[in-house]
């Protein structure tokens, strides 16, 4: 493509060696994948400075660079182009080479710290029942005519984009997507033209990144104020949900709890599905699902709440709603007679409040819990996830999660802060750093009626230890201490 198209219209402060004549072959921002005919743009990220390897870019060929500092000096064969914003300039330089157009696909984005996945996967789920569909988020990337393994829950332009237009091209209709805070606030979904935007809620995740509560929350409102999707769905049941909705009067609301604009009602749970009605428009439909307990009724809310607001007939897709088993580790079930296994992604605190609060309405005769905390992320979470696990569980088995590059019984020190007085004489307390064997403890302790829950990884098939990932699946654990 020629560089004078390529930045048409595009906002630029000043240009050096113009030659709009030029051929560009490829636009990439990783210095290290830079060839002789490609566009180099030098973005500001939280770990590195693009602008740091323009050097190193020139030794390789590019012809051409975009970039924010005046500093800059490039030999006269070199283009150079000063923007106010590399990060945000270069999606839209990626939508030209790969000729992908936002408005091509029905683009839903779900935020939220929890139920992202599961509402964007039973999206996918349902959608394709009828429409040749995709997803984008934790689990895969599903187009089509085929399935990528996932990188980052939502990819970097560089990925998202070509990955966009493959799905447009296999004739995609519409595209889930989780969105998440980090993704939005480094600008990777800038551009992108949302059909639907869910906000499912928000409380204590990423502050390694975020910092505080309030950074991560304007994190995440940036898909409701700064992209402007044409249609908003937010929970009305979470504080941050209600501060959305008394600033965007668009917007519309769903809740399990109370009057909302898509509101379940007569609600029946349990550990084996729930059943519930849904009151929208002057309508009441009877819902009935095989995921359970109460925040799967909310996440299947907000799923049937979309489907209705993109204009669709939910009585097409409920059926197919109550046929679907579990969400790949999130309270997925690993079957056994006469004992309730559960894998579940559960890694805040509110998570753990969630699940344990609500398993324990359903009276099992004990809770086991397996868990630990993650390495080189927010330290702030352990004493409170170990005192959420604590307060509704019978039986705690504290383990390593991903410890990466930390100490594991360093981790295993802070989370035993959360622990009271009371905990101790009150519940049975384990303490096993290897996970395969704490798992194979809890299934030892388990007795007809129990409850176990291994909380942390869900669908993850690896543990990172140091900056290595060995293979490592909960399910594959729990079913293997089951045979023995």
């Amino acid at each position: 493509m020629k560089l004078e198209a390529l930045l048409a219209a595009i906002p630029v402060s000043a240009n050096k060696n113009w030659n709009g004549a030029i051929e560009i072959n490829r636009v990439l921002k990783d210095s290290r994948q830079i060839q002789p005919g490609d566009l180099f743009v030098a973005c500001r990220g939280p770990q590195s400075d693009g602008h740091d390897f323009i050097a190193e870019v020139l030794a390789r060929g590019a012809a051409a660079i975009v970039y924010e500092k005046a500093s800059v000096t490039l030999p006269l064969a070199v283009v150079g182009i000063q923007v106010q914003d590399s990060q945000k300039i270069f999606p839209e330089l990626l939508k030209r080479v790969y000729g992908f157009h936002s408005d091509s696909l029905n683009l839903i984005g779900v935020t939220g710290t929890n139920g992202k996945t599961t509402i964007t996967q039973l999206f996918y789920k349902l959608l394709a029942t009828r429409f040749k569909a995709g997803t984008i988020g934790t689990l895969s990337y599903e187009l089509p005519l085929g399935s990528r393994e996932s990188g980052n829950t939502t990819p970097g332009p560089e990925t998202l984009i070509p990955l966009l237009a493959e799905m447009a091209a296999q004739g995609a209709q519409y595209v889930s997507m989780e969105v998440s805070s980090h993704a939005l606030d480094q600008n990777r979904v800038a551009g992108l033209a949302f059909e639907l935007a869910v906000f499912t809620q928000l409380t204590q995740d990423h502050l390694d990144y975020h910092q505080n509560l309030e950074n991560y929350f304007q994190a995440k409102r940036k898909l409701f104020s700064t992209l402007q999707p044409k249609r908003m769905l937010i929970n009305k049941d979470c504080s941050y949900g209600r501060r959305l909705l008394a600033e965007l009067p668009q917007a519309k609301s769903f809740s399990i709890e109370s009057e909302a604009d898509y509101q379940a009602v007569n609600i029946q749970e349990s550990l084996n599905g729930c059943r519930f009605e849904l009151v929208f428009r002057g309508l009441r439909l009877p819902v009935q699902i095989q995921l359970p307990l109460h925040y799967n009724i909310s996440n299947c809310t907000a799923v049937l709440a979309g489907l209705d607001l993109l204009g669709l007939d939910l009585k097409d897709y409920l059926p197919v709603l109550a046929g679907i088993p579990f969400v790949p580790g999130r309270m997925e079930r690993v079957p056994h007679p006469e004992i309730y296994f559960f894998v579940d992604y559960a890694h805040t605190p509110d998570a753990f409040v969630q699940v344990l609060k609500h398993v324990r309405l359903q009276k099992p005769k004990k809770i086991i819990t397996v868990f630990g905390c993650g390495g080189d992320r927010d330290r702030t979470k352990r004493p409170k996830m170990t005192r959420a696990a604590a307060e509704d569980s019978d039986v705690l088995v504290m383990t390593s999660d991903n410890p990466r590059t930390e100490n594991p019984q360093g981790i295993m020190d802070e989370m035993k802060t959360g622990l009271t007085e009371r905990d101790r004489t009150r519940i049975q307390i384990i303490e096993e750093l290897d996970r395969r064997k704490a798992i194979h403890l809890a299934v030892q302790l388990a007795r007809p009626g129990d409850a176990v829950l291994v909380l942390g990884k869900g669908h993850e098939d690896y543990q990172i230890i140091g900056k290595e990932k060995h293979h490592f699946s909960d399910r594959e654990t729990l079913l293997e201490a089951l045979k023995v």
